[in-house]
């Protein structure tokens, strides 16, 4: 996710939709114009309740499309699993700002170990779902940004770089199904 907001794309979007007479552009459009991390960057933008419950799920969903690859190096570590089973429980309240700062810590705690033993994807992994927990109490948003972007790293990481294209695809889709 090297390219958050592109300002090139932002216009080529707006000029192809003010031909079609669009006034109002929704996160979908932004989605089907441009990319995942412009639609993740227009959902920090324009913030709002409804958008909350979206950003933190796609977080966890990000995560949680990873989390095979940190559970084939480490299958009894629940550090990552744990956050975001804690990150889902707060959007529906039944979790606290507590919780999540102790499941993040756990979380990062894994990423951490799988770093230094040079476990790169198994990292990436598991800082996704410390994300999910490490934001989802304070800028939702920003949950959705970092765990996508720690999602395309253990992907890359643990397939190499032809499977970036494969991620996003995989991304763009759980962005849809929450922006649906």
């Amino acid at each position: 996710m090297s390219r958050y907001g592109s300002v090139e794309r932002y216009q080529r979007m707006m000029e192809d939709l003010s031909q079609r007479g669009d006034q109002v552009i929704d996160l979908l459009q932004i989605l089907d114009f441009n990319a995942p991390e412009d639609a993740l960057w227009a959902l920090r933008a324009a913030y709002n309740r409804e958008c909350d419950s979206a950003s933190r799920l796609i977080a966890a969903d990000c995560a949680e499309l990873v989390l095979p690859i940190f559970r084939e190096v480490y299958p009894d570590e629940t550090g990552p699993r744990d956050a975001i089973r804690v990150a889902r429980q707060y959007v529906v309240e039944e979790a606290t700002e507590w919780d999540l700062g102790d499941a993040r810590r756990s979380a990062e705690e894994a990423a951490r170990c799988a770093l230094w033993n040079n476990y790169m994807a198994a990292s990436a992994a598991a800082y996704a779902a410390a994300n999910a927990a490490s934001f989802a109490g304070y800028d939702s948003p920003l949950a959705a940004v970092m765990a996508a972007a720690s999602a395309e790293n253990a992907i890359v990481s643990d397939s190499g770089e032809a499977a970036r294209g494969a991620a996003w695809e995989q991304i763009t889709e759980i962005v849809r199904r929450h922006l649906n």
